[in-house]
């Protein structure tokens, strides 16, 4: 739902611990063919940071979206022993939605409501080097497949 918080959750084994992800819209990355996560992780350009107590990724930047940020390891729920990776979640849909997203073809979704994943992957060597860049030059690996679809609670028309 456009506006609302979300931890969202990775699996598998592409994603992991201490990388830094950021979702890019459709429309951004249509503008930026073959350069889609260039300017992905300049923190100036996507804002990384939130309102709801968004203790990793720094200070509240007043912005509402929040297109990402660390990968971080969690108890989830708190004392089960089961780790999870999460990483935080806010993304704005300013246009209409896309009917039926999961079964519409991606080159069918509205382009402003539909976002798609960069990746940087960790590196404990650049830890350090890394946070110092996160306002310039880093590139992220770019997941076309990869997408989460914003919505209007109640729907847009398309």
């Amino acid at each position: 739902v456009t506006g609302r918080f979300y931890a969202v959750q990775f699996t598998g084994d592409v994603v992991e611990e201490g990388d830094r992800v950021a979702w890019v819209s459709l429309e951004y990355a249509a503008e930026h063919k073959g350069k889609e996560c260039d300017e992905a992780f300049n923190t100036s350009a996507f804002s990384i940071t939130n309102s709801f107590g968004n203790s990793v990724d720094g200070t509240w930047d007043g912005t509402i979206q929040d297109h990402g940020g660390l990968v971080e390891k969690r108890e989830e729920p708190p004392g089960s022993e089961n780790f999870v990776l999460l990483s935080d979640l806010v993304l704005i849909n300013p246009g209409p939605d896309t009917p039926e997203a999961l079964e519409t073809p991606l080159a069918d979704h509205a382009p402003a409501g539909t976002y798609q994943l960069c990746r940087l992957p960790f590196s404990p060597s650049s830890e350090t080097e890394r946070r110092r860049k996160l306002q310039s030059d880093q590139q992220g690996i770019f997941y076309q497949d990869v997408v989460a679809v914003v919505h209007h609670v109640p729907p847009s028309p398309p």
